[in-house]
């Protein structure tokens, strides 16, 4: 099984590599985190991790890692380390808003085990009939003086976790997200939302893929087709109460049929479409377009995957900019190796760290 990037923080990668697991033993038993620096005073280095206690498989979605720098207020030795978190449901409270928290730490080189619940006061505002139903699909540093981790459930929300204090206060703090909540019964979150922390705020994007039913005269029936799609972008500051319902500030909305794709060349390289009458169609009729990703440098501006069919091996990034609706780039993407739309990439600085190999000639 090839190597799995599991997160990133500033210069820090969190990688599973599974190597020469047992003939009649599934692939979680030989799988080891590992820690990538791509730069430091000694150079690129891997770090294999000591495994959890228990033998516990941590999710995809459910582990981060944090940079944690020297100025912070409760680190004596001033050295800079960092920390991985991964929250999982605890078995015996289902539903009851409590987690069992695994927290790595590159000091001392080993896990502790904490078990955390959400906040009394946010669990009663935001359960529902006594229940707290919770799904985690994303994990993102948030960092601080407090070294804030985000545990984030794609179609309901946020629970915020103070890795430094978490032995003195095991309390999760919890954000709604914005707009309609869904469900895991919607399939694969990433296909629609994302999220991410840009200069003290969460940034939070949802898409909607638009269909209509065409009459198709070759088949002489009704196909259901894509029609477009729009966008939304809200914005809060990390800060913020979290039982505060108005938190989260609308930015932008835009819709596929009036973006201006005229001033970028690079629009030729999508496909375009006819209707069953040889007129042209609007921009992006036709198109399956999902996975919205928030880039991180540039404001308002998202990456979509852009397919033909949902299980065609070739693809299309295009970046756009949401708030004045315009094309800024398209490029090929080879989707081969994901069966259908699914999660294919993920928003990172590590290219900050990256140095670049010197030429060699030949």
């Amino acid at each position: 099984m090839e190597p799995q990037v599991l997160a990133t923080d500033e210069n820090l990668v969190l990688l599973r590599i599974v190597v020469c697991p047992e003939k009649d033993r599934d692939i979680t038993y030989g799988n080891d985190l590992y820690v990538y620096q791509p730069a430091g005073d000694d150079g690129p280095s891997l770090t294999r991790l000591q495994r959890p206690p228990g033998g516990i498989y941590f999710g995809s979605y459910q582990v981060g890692i944090l940079s944690c720098h020297a100025n912070r207020c409760d680190d004596h030795n001033q050295e800079k380390f960092y920390m991985v978190a991964a929250l999982c449901v605890d078995k015996f409270e289902l539903g009851r808003g409590r987690f069992v928290l695994y927290l790595y730490n590159s000091k001392i080189k080993t896990w502790t085990i904490s078990n955390v619940s959400v906040e009394d006061e946010h669990f009663q505002k935001y359960q529902e009939e006594g229940w707290f139903l919770y799904q985690i699909t994303r994990v993102i540093a948030v960092g601080g003086e407090d070294a804030t981790v985000a545990f984030v459930d794609l179609w309901r929300g946020i629970l915020l976790c103070d890795l430094s204090h978490v032995m003195d206060k095991p309390c999760l703090r919890y954000v709604p997200l914005p707009g309609w909540p869904g469900s895991p019964e919607f399939g694969d979150a990433y296909l629609s939302r994302d999220i991410a922390v840009v200069r003290g705020h969460f940034r939070f994007v949802r898409h909607k893929l638009w269909w209509k039913n065409s009459a198709c005269p070759t088949c002489c029936r009704d196909e259901c087709v894509e029609d477009g799609w729009k966008a939304t972008v809200w914005t809060r500051p990390v800060s913020a109460c979290s039982l505060v319902d108005d938190s989260w500030e609308r930015v932008c909305d835009m819709e596929s049929s009036k973006m201006d794709v005229k001033s970028c060349p690079d629009f030729q390289l999508l496909p375009k479409f006819n209707d069953y009458e040889g007129r042209p169609l609007s921009p992006f009729k036709r198109l399956h377009v999902s996975l919205p990703t928030l880039i991180w440098h540039i404001d308002d501006t998202v990456c979509f995957m852009v397919k033909i069919n949902r299980g065609d091996a070739k693809a299309w990034v295009v970046t756009v900019e949401v708030m004045n609706n315009r094309l800024l780039g398209v490029a090929e993407f080879d989707a081969e190796r994901y069966i259908r739309i699914g999660f294919a990439y993920l928003h990172s600085r590590i290219s900050q760290y990256l140095k670049r190999a010197p030429e060699t000639l030949f």
